[in-house]
């Protein structure tokens, strides 16, 4: 389903140079009559419009298609094919049959689409030939004569199918399928790995040139499918994932495309969402930089969802790692007698939010334990927070005889006056914190299990 925001951003964006199309697209033995026309879009795409059979042809009539890359869908939201949308080529016809989908594609008056089909097919035999070679070779154990025969045969295939890509790359070097072909190669680097030091040089020569090539200024970047996952990759594997480094690399890839006004807008709004759905460590950091930046920055930014985000950014911020959680107060244990966070001296605290009728709850209590076994000796503590109120909170302290929790903090707030829950952004359970002795935050949104992996790091 296409979301309304990517729709007002296509229109928002249309500031390239457009020009009067003539798009004929011939079905035979097509069972319907018509089919939906998509344009790609970033990370997603967008359905333009659904054109209607007329004469056995259908006819894409449009002056304001930006260059690109498009597809056809059927009745049944498949998809039927892909063509180029060029300025220099605002006339040509597509013609296959749907019955035979997967075979020749016949092109007249558009050498780009020619060229697209060149490449679809060459790559489609290519990874048939390696697939089934690589099924072959299942059957033989490795580094057998056979396997290595097999082995050394897709190697050969993955170098003809290079060549044949970067053959594009010389001959048609201006071409949709170049720019394609850009964004899907990987760097060549040429160091031997021989050992640890050589590894890290191959690492960071690879991650140097992933970007370095990209025209930034180049409007089509925005309307191909292979764009935004090669930054995503970049972003997501490349770069150290620490608030800092990732700013700074965001801030590198938008001064990249400032020239490029309709991408530059798409990437800030796409790298906010981004950071804002992520579930890694100090992605949240992030998120609350950018979209605090670039949402005052420019008020015409994500119109739908901004109000949305400016708030969450204000939420989530007193909760970052580094800054000293909120206060808890006017909690209760099971005998009513009141508890403060900030009075509780240990030198580290595990804050546990939880609700006893929870599954996911319940598999969380195993790890607590075996952290505060290890660790209590260390000064580290456990306030369990029960998420019940009112005649519920009874649950709470049976909870504690269950589970033999006894040597836990197990507090509730049957009155919602410690108002944890907007404090801490308890939407749902197991919460889990991870606080040292000044009760700054540490770790964050974990699982106990997670917790169990890095609390070492923090605890000598």
């Amino acid at each position: 389903m296409v979301n309304k925001i990517l729709i007002t951003f296509f229109f928002v964006f249309q500031g390239l140079l457009t020009f009067s199309h003539n798009i004929d697209i011939q079905i035979d033995n097509y069972p319907s009559d018509r089919i939906y026309m998509h344009q790609y879009y970033g990370n997603t795409s967008i359905l333009l419009d659904s054109i209607f059979k007329s004469n056995k042809h259908f006819i894409i009539k449009k002056s304001d298609l930006s260059d690109g890359l498009y597809f056809i869908t059927s009745f049944q939201d498949k998809v039927l094919a892909e063509f180029v949308v060029s300025v220099n080529e605002p006339d040509f016809s597509i013609r296959f049959d749907f019955n035979k989908m997967g075979e020749k594609i016949q092109i007249q008056n558009s050498n780009e689409n020619s060229l697209l089909q060149l490449y679809h097919s060459q790559l489609l035999y290519y990874s048939g030939l390696i697939q089934g070679i690589q099924n072959a070779a299942e059957n033989y154990e490795e580094n057998t004569e056979d396997y290595l025969f097999l082995k050394h045969k897709i190697d050969t295939l993955e170098n003809e199918s290079l060549q044949f890509q970067e053959g594009i790359l010389k001959s048609n070097p201006k071409s949709l399928v170049a720019l394609l072909i850009e964004m899907a190669l990987e760097p060549k680097v040429s160091i031997e790995i021989k050992d640890e030091a050589s590894k890290k040089s191959y690492f960071y020569t690879y991650r140097n040139a992933f970007l370095e090539n990209i025209d930034f200024k180049d409007n089509r970047l925005l309307y191909i499918n292979n764009f935004v996952p090669r930054l995503d990759l970049y972003l997501d594997k490349l770069i150290p994932q620490n608030k800092d480094s990732v700013i700074y690399h965001l801030s590198d890839i938008l001064g990249k495309t400032s020239q490029n006004l309709a991408l530059n807008k798409y990437l800030k709004g796409y790298f906010i969402e981004k950071y804002y759905n992520s579930k890694v460590l100090e992605a949240d950091a992030v998120f609350v930089d950018i979209a605090e930046n670039y949402l005052n920055a420019d008020t015409s930014l994500l119109t739908e969802k901004r109000q949305k985000y400016l708030e969450e950014a204000h939420s989530i911020r007193p909760l970052l790692i580094g800054k000293i959680a909120p206060n808890l107060q006017n909690l209760i244990d099971k005998d009513a007698k009141k508890h403060n966070l900030y009075n509780l001296a240990s030198k580290f605290t595990v804050i546990y939010f939880f609700r006893p009728d929870c599954s996911s709850c319940k598999q969380s209590i195993e790890p607590l334990k075996r952290i505060l076994s290890k660790h209590q000796n260390n000064g580290l503590s456990i306030v369990a927070i029960c998420n019940k109120y009112k005649e519920e909170v009874s649950t709470c302290w049976d909870y504690i005889k269950t589970y033999q929790l006894e040597n836990w903090f197990v507090l509730s707030d049957p009155y919602f006056l410690s108002k944890y829950e907007k404090q801490y952004r308890v939407i749902k359970t197991p919460l889990i914190y991870l606080l040292d002795a000044e009760k700054k935050i540490l770790l964050k949104e974990i699982s106990a299990e997670q917790l169990e992996e890095l609390i070492d790091n923090y605890i000598k």
